[in-house]
């Protein structure tokens, strides 16, 4: 069981190694949050993380890295963040744009939540309509250049249909978050998936998935608002 302190260092070195995608240093961490101990307590309390299994150093004179472990711990305290008027009026207004088929609706929306939140996105339909954008995205990041995690990713994309079949039976409704061995698409993953209601009481998704380090309170918020956008639209055609 860890002390606050641990559990207060574990989440700011999450924090800071999702916005930088590198080794955090103890430095770092007494700098940015003015913290009232001194480095050298920093690195020994990173030590005793290590031990326990929620921090890696990848080499000996670098800072840590957060594990699978501690972004479980860190989603313990994650909050859905408000995104700022003006990416809900560009959400709102991908969505009213008429076009010749409904579902380019779902697929103006999904690349809206793309260009936002900068990671892969899928929309589908349990009626079996399924769109996808965002890979470039994806292949931009750090991560990407580790050949293992391009290659687990890319064959989950080659079968997202059957995986975000998968993911209906677990949906709750509310927006969810799978990470590494819990995510369907890759133990290398992170993933927000949230369901909507239709109009035939059927139900559609909306998804990130990226790397594991990835901005997880600004994305729940964008998927939170385009389903409720999505859901409103449905309930007002009943």
């Amino acid at each position: 069981m860890l002390d606050e302190r641990k559990i207060t260092l574990v989440q700011y070195m999450v924090e800071c190694y999702i916005a930088s995608a590198q080794p955090v240093a103890s430095i770092m961490l007494v700098r940015k949050y003015q913290l009232s101990y001194s480095p050298a307590t920093v690195r020994n309390e990173f030590a005793s993380l290590e031990d326990e299994g929620y921090v890696r150093q990848p080499h000996a004179s670098s800072g840590r890295i957060p594990t699978e472990r501690a972004y479980q711990l860190y989603l313990e305290q994650v909050q859905p963040k408000r995104i700022p008027r003006s990416v809900a009026q560009r959400l709102e207004s991908a969505w009213a744009r008429q076009t010749s088929h409904q579902f380019d609706r779902y697929c103006q929306l999904g690349r809206v939540l793309s260009d936002e939140a900068e990671e892969f996105v899928f929309v589908s339909l349990q009626t079996g309509e399924l769109s996808c954008t965002g890979f470039a995205y994806l292949s931009q990041k750090p991560e990407f250049l580790d050949q293992k995690f391009a290659s687990v990713v890319t064959e989950a994309i080659d079968h997202l249909h059957e995986l975000v079949e998968r993911l209906y039976t677990a949906a709750t409704g509310e927006a969810q978050i799978l990470i590494g061995r819990n995510d369907v698409f890759s133990g290398a993953c992170g993933s927000i998936f949230s369901t909507f209601d239709l109009e035939d009481n059927s139900r559609g998704m909306i998804g990130i998935i990226g790397p594991m380090r990835m901005n997880y309170g600004y994305n729940i918020g964008l998927i939170k608002t385009a389903c409720e956008l999505v859901s409103t639209s449905s309930a007002n055609n009943l």
